[in-house]
This record gives C-alpha cells, sequence and structure tokens, in this order.
C-alpha cells in the first residue's frame, strides 16, 4: 500500500468516525417520544325526566362529617404515559389541566413499585376540586409506564377530550396511541440527517474520485513507460535490421 492509499484508507476511517459519533449525539439529543393514552369515559350522564327535570348522581358518605355530594355529570379520565425513548428521567414533571369549568374532583394513581412515586402539587379531593394539577413521577426510566385516574365534572356542560390538557416544559414529544412512530418522531432533525447523508456520499464520491485520478496517473505513467520501452526496442531493432542490411550490401558488392 503506498502513501496515498493510505492517506485515503485514513481519511475514509475519520470521515466514518466522525458521522457516526455526530449521528450518535444527534440521537441523543433529540425529544424524546413520550406515549400517551388518554381515555375518556362517561361515568354519569344526565337524563330529562318529563322534560321539567333531569337526573343527577349524588356521593354522600364524604369525610369525617359524612357530606354529600350531587353532580351533573361524572367522568372518569385514564392517562397513561410510557417512556419509549433512550434517556431516563429521575423526575419528570407535567400538568394536568381541565378547561371550560370542568373540575377534578378526584385522582387515583397506579405507581410501579415502592421504588415508583406520583406526587401531586395538590391534593384533590371531592371538598377540593381543582382545574389544574402538576404531578411529578419520580422516576421515569425507560419502558417505564405510569396510569393515574382522574374523575372529572362539569355543572355547565358535557365534557369532550378537547377539555383535557397534557403540557410539560420538558423537551419530549408526546405520541398519542395510533400515531405511527416515524423517523421522524425519533430524530426530530430529518433534514439534518440527509445532508448527513448527502455529505457522506459526496465524500465517499470525493475520495473514490481521488483514488481513480491517482489510480489513472498510476497507469498513465506505466503506459508512458511501457511507450517509451517500446520504442526504444523498436529504434534497437530498426538498427539490427539496418546493420543486416548494410552487411547484406556489403556481400554483394564483393
Amino acid at each position: 500500500m503506498n502513501w496515498i492509499e493510505q492517506i485515503v484508507v485514513l481519511l475514509s476511517s475519520n470521515v466514518v468516525i466522525f458521522f457516526i459519533g455526530l449521528y450518535a449525539k444527534i440521537r441523543k439529543n433529540r425529544k424524546q417520544p413520550i406515549i400517551k393514552r388518554l381515555t375518556l369515559n362517561s361515568f354519569f350522564v344526565p337524563e330529562n325526566i318529563l322534560d321539567t327535570h333531569k337526573t343527577n348522581i349524588t356521593i354522600s358518605g364524604i369525610g369525617p362529617s359524612e357530606q354529600v355530594f350531587h353532580y351533573r355529570n361524572l367522568y372518569l379520565v385514564t392517562l397513561d404515559l410510557e417512556n419509549i425513548g433512550n434517556i431516563d428521567f429521575e423526575k419528570f414533571e407535567f400538568s394536568f389541566t381541565a378547561r371550560n369549568y370542568t373540575k377534578i374532583i378526584k385522582q387515583e394513581d397506579e405507581t410501579l413499585g415502592s421504588d415508583h412515586t406520583v406526587n401531586s402539587n395538590k391534593k384533590v379531593s371531592f371538598e377540593n376540586p381543582v382545574e389544574n394539577i402538576r404531578i411529578a413521577l419520580e422516576p421515569f426510566n425507560r419502558q417505564d409506564v405510569y396510569k393515574i385516574k382522574f374523575y372529572i365534572t362539569n355543572e355547565e356542560q358535557e365534557i369532550t377530550s378537547g377539555d383535557l390538557e397534557i403540557d410539560t416544559k420538558i423537551p419530549i414529544k408526546f405520541v398519542n396511541v395510533g400515531e405511527p412512530l416515524t423517523f421522524k418522531t425519533y430524530i426530530k432533525q430529518p433534514l439534518t440527517i440527509v445532508a448527513l447523508m448527502t455529505s457522506m456520499f459526496t465524500i465517499g464520491y470525493f475520495i473514490s474520485s481521488i483514488q481513480n485520478m491517482y489510480f489513472m496517473e498510476e497507469m498513465n505513467e506505466r503506459l508512458d513507460y511501457f511507450n517509451k520501452e517500446l520504442k526504444l526496442q523498436s529504434d534497437t531493432l530498426k538498427n539490427i535490421i539496418d546493420d543486416v542490411e548494410l552487411r547484406t550490401d556489403e556481400v554483394k558488392t564483393k
């Protein structure tokens, strides 16, 4: 292997290592995908009676004083969060907001075990309904799945999924169930990846061109050397033929 081939091999290796490292950095720094399953089921909805009255639901025996609460409707919201990214979160905070006068009246958590906890910034109860609650999952490791249930109600109107919002300040991407996990979902820099692939192809083509260029130069040098040798042999053979013809003429003269 000559020095030109060694330089080309070294350059190729460094280029491959550079782009592998760059791809790994982009993948690590991308927005992490978190699967979000949010289901809304009606627990109780009002019905008209004789066009003059509507049914409602009564919940009694709440607290030491056995309070009684009446609700026009009642819904059960089930939220599942699954970490399908490649990063473990020591603490994952997000907010659950009920809009349009919707109230959260009860929260139930299903933890993964004693080493996983769900902490809320507000104590939700029938006596203390809220519209917004901030929740922290500790920890939220890869492949972890948390399930949280909320009981919600609205005295003004029926509730739809549009009245509910999940948000976080952490740079992640919520992926809804049924949404395909595309290349864009995971990488988040598709144009950058295309540019990298184009650059790698261009550099590969450039390296190949260098190899071909030096190969052609080497072949041309060898062809020039061969032509020179061939010319030299041809001149030598011509001189021999001329010498033989001269001697033949001398013999004929005698």
